[in-house]
């Protein structure tokens, strides 16, 4: 007897169970659960392709605008290393070449490009339009490595000075008044020039992407700079 009223107990518990989860309620409870379920995975869905995008927007922005940080424009100059200003004495003494006068090699080597410029100021502009430094120090290296190179013309690339990098990678506004530019008139007229005269030498002004075989030049293969810088 009393396990038929357990029975019984345990029927109408769950029919009434049964009975809960059919009615009108249970069944809008658990649609409005499953609705708000959909809606919140969907929510993630729109979030993480809003994400995404910001990702694929700022990687663009940086490509677009910070990738002219990986180039450098170099400029080729026939070199003559003249003998009386490396080593007078030509006794090839280590201390002698380490200590040379480098920097008047390269002063020549611009002034050659121009011959017909004269006057402290202009020349100053002139050898301003390399990197005075790394030419210098390119040279000296190669000379105190290779002693036998003294007295000899070799065909050299030197990186352009930062302010002609900035003017050819368009960040001097050429069109602003001199005084408020790192870079004089005559300067950018001379850049012009080289450009323009691109008929003869193609290596004259080039942009190197700075990571290994990879170089881009600024104007058409077919064309070459009549003067070589």
């Amino acid at each position: 007897m009393a396990d038929v009223h357990t029975q019984t107990a345990a029927s109408s518990a769950g029919g009434a169970r049964s009975s809960f989860h059919a009615s009108d309620f249970a069944v809008a409870r658990l649609k409005k659960r499953y609705g708000k379920e959909i809606r919140f995975r969907w929510w993630g869905r729109a979030a993480i392709g809003v994400a995404l995008a910001a990702l694929i927007w700022l990687l663009t922005s940086l490509v677009g605008t910070g990738y002219t940080a990986f180039r450098q424009h170099f400029m080729t100059l026939e070199v003559t290393l003249t003998e009386s200003v490396i080593d007078p004495s030509g006794a090839r003494d280590r201390e002698t070449l380490r200590g040379a006068n480098f920097r008047k090699i390269i002063q020549e080597t611009m002034y050659a490009q121009y011959p017909e410029v004269s006057g402290r100021t202009d020349k100053r502009a002139l050898f301003g339009l390399i990197s005075a430094s790394g030419a210098t120090n390119q040279v000296r290296q190669m000379v105190y490595q290779n002693p036998d190179l003294i007295g000899q013309t070799v065909t050299l690339t030197f990186p352009a000075s930062d302010q002609v990098d900035q003017l050819l990678k368009g960040y001097i506004d050429r069109n602003v008044e001199e005084s408020r530019r790192k870079i004089s008139d005559q300067q950018i007229k001379w850049i012009d020039e080289m450009k323009a005269n691109a008929l003869s030498n193609p290596n004259s002004i080039r942009s190197f992407l700075l990571i290994p075989i990879a170089a881009i030049l600024n104007w058409p293969e077919s064309q070459a700079p009549s003067r070589a810088l």
